[in-house]
């Protein structure tokens, strides 16, 4: 078993309305940790755990000015705080800002230029092509005249998406386009949409361009996705493989419902060869789509991510290596990679949200965006589970979390009803509605 840390530096975390902030939270408070988590307001789920020692306010990231100032002063008047990032965003920020902040946190910090390279989607695929991980075909046109230019050898239909989503300012997942005069249309407006915070422009300005991606057809669910951890000489040290079974949206989404299945041991020994081209060590979450017999690489997330208490769960503590590898203790890390082997193989584990997914699967149904049978189906999926299942948020030795999570789905869904009913109802807001409704209070009536 892996040694106790007998100094256990103070742990800051951000991002309290992130799942995987609010896993790191309870891991790190369970292991004696003290845990200082802040965020822009006071309501953020994360912030609310028990084994949260402290609640302190920060400024939003974006634009990342203030935030950086606020985390040196941090620093400065609380020296030797473990910080790891929850988003791409931050592990931007932090990279780009560590010389600034090295002097007064512990950090697992890789180089900027390696985040860079992972977190571009043109880049990415070239160290995918270089590491023998294959990608969906892409386009990466400057403008709308190179688009149109190349539009006869663009293979439809296509996703038009961002290069990428650090600063964002919608951390869209991409839209949708069938023919040449959507593809055209749909790439000016996605450029009007989806701007970037003016420092990433000037330091990735190709990046905060759209690009077109082709569309791999019947892979809305069952996506592959690995998530572990590699060192600073990119061997991954553990690695846990799962099945996206149900995302939201439908189409284009994150995962609802996982399920644990069995790590392809080439896929892990290739992402050992992508993070050592890129220069990246720490967390990772990679996601992949089936193309016949194919696996197409289409994410790399270089942090902390939401689903992490189902890895925590299923013996691989992504929190506790990255405080070992902050740490520089060498003999603890190996340790853990021990540990998290032995507890490797499956054993009909499953993830999910479930008021999320009882929400979308009630109200799916109620509009008939999703048959009797599909809804029985899931909901009979989670009976099934109910013994192994990890939530995103539940714990009944924490409730507070789930608590103000769930009072912040329902006021959002209440203050965006289009938006509710487009990601969650699976439905065109509006559309439908009424026939709907019609068909209800006729039976009804009868």
């Amino acid at each position: 078993m892996t040694k106790p840390i007998t100094e256990k530096p103070p742990i800051l975390l951000t991002s309290a309305d992130y799942y995987g902030t609010l896993a790191a939270a309870r891991l790190l408070g369970q292991q004696g940790f003290r845990v200082t988590m802040a965020h822009p307001d006071g309501t953020a789920p994360a912030s609310w755990s028990r084994y949260v020692a402290r609640r302190i306010r920060c400024p939003r990231l974006s634009p990342p000015g203030p935030f950086i100032r606020w985390l040196i002063e941090f620093g400065r008047k609380n020296p030797g705080h473990l910080y790891y990032p929850t988003s791409d965003d931050h592990a931007w920020v932090i990279a780009a800002h560590a010389a600034e902040l090295t002097p007064y946190f512990t950090m697992l910090a890789p180089p900027l230029a390696s985040l860079e390279r992972l977190l571009d989607k043109a880049t990415l695929h070239s160290l995918c092509a270089e590491a023998g991980i294959e990608t969906p075909r892409a386009w990466y046109p400057r403008d709308l005249q190179e688009l149109e230019r190349i539009a006869g050898d663009v293979t439809l239909p296509v996703l038009i998406k961002q290069r990428t989503q650090v600063l964002s300012s919608t951390h869209s997942k991409g839209v949708e386009a069938s023919t040449v005069s959507e593809m055209l249309a749909g790439f000016e407006r996605f450029c009007r949409q989806n701007l970037h915070d003016p420092a990433i422009q000037r330091s990735r300005p190709d990046a905060c361009r759209p690009m077109i991606q082709e569309y791999v057809s019947g892979v809305d669910d069952g996506t592959l996705i690995i998530a572990g951890f590699a060192d600073r000489d990119g061997r991954v040290l553990a690695a846990r493989a799962g099945i996206k079974v149900l995302q939201r949206p439908r189409r284009l989404g994150i995962a609802l419902c996982l399920e644990e299945a069995p790590l392809p041991e080439k896929l892990v020994a290739a992402l050992g060869r992508l993070c050592r081209a890129a220069g990246y060590f720490g967390v990772f979450h990679v996601e992949f789509i089936r193309a016949g017999d194919r696996l197409l690489l289409i994410d790399f997330n270089p942090r902390y991510y939401h689903h992490m208490s189902f890895e925590i769960a299923r013996g691989m503590p992504l929190p506790l290596f990255v405080v070992h590898a902050a740490l520089g203790d060498k003999a603890a890390l190996a340790q853990l990679a021990v540990d998290a082997r032995e507890s490797a193989e499956p054993a009909g584990r499953a993830f999910t949200h479930w008021f999320i997914l009882r929400v979308m699967v009630t109200g799916q149904r109620l509009f008939g965006a999703m048959t009797p049978l599909e809804a029985k189906g899931w909901r009979q999926w989670a009976r099934a589970h109910r013994g192994a299942m990890t939530d995103a948020v539940w714990d009944r030795a924490d409730w507070k979390p789930w608590f103000l999570d769930s009072a912040g789905h329902l006021a959002d869904w209440m203050r965006h009803p289009r938006a509710f009913m487009r990601r969650t109802l699976g439905m065109r807001p509006w559309q439908g509605l009424a026939p709907r409704w019609a068909v209800l209070v006729e039976k009804g009536g009868k």
